[in-house]
C-alpha cells in the first residue's frame, strides 16, 4: 500500500519512474530470459489497516477520476511492479491482453 500511496501523491512522477524502469529493464533483458530464477512471493495476507487504506485509495481514485490512469500505470509496469507477483505468461504481463484489460 505504500507504493500505491506514493503513486497517488504524485501520479506524474510515479508514472515517469515506472516508464524509465520499464525501458531500462527491456533494454537490458533478452526476450528469451525466463522468470524461472525470480522468486515468486509467498501468499500475502494483508492486515486490516492495509485493506482499509486500499479501499480508501480506490475510493479516492474513483472520486477523482484517476482509477483508469492508475490501473494503466500498474499494467504497464510488467518488468517492475508485476514481475514478482505474476509469471511471465500471466495475462497482465502480455502486451495485447494488458491493453485489452485497460
Amino acid at each position: 500500500s505504500t507504493a500505491l500511496m506514493e503513486l497517488t501523491a504524485d501520479i506524474d512522477s510515479f508514472e515517469k519512474v515506472v516508464m524509465d524502469a520499464e525501458q531500462y529493464s527491456q533494454a537490458s533483458e533478452d526476450d528469451d530470459v525466463s522468470d524461472d530464477g525470480v522468486e515468486i512471493m509467498d501468499v500475502y495476507i494483508p492486515r486490516p489497516n492495509d485493506l482499509s487504506t486500499l479501499r480508501t485509495l480506490i475510493a479516492a481514485w474513483l472520486h477523482t477520476g484517476q482509477a483508469y490512469r492508475v490501473l494503466s500505470i500498474i499494467i504497464r509496469a510488467k518488468h517492475t511492479i508485476l514481475r514478482p507477483f505474476y509469471h511471465k505468461s500471466a495475462f497482465l504481463r502480455n502486451e495485447n491482453y494488458a491493453k485489452d484489460f485497460t
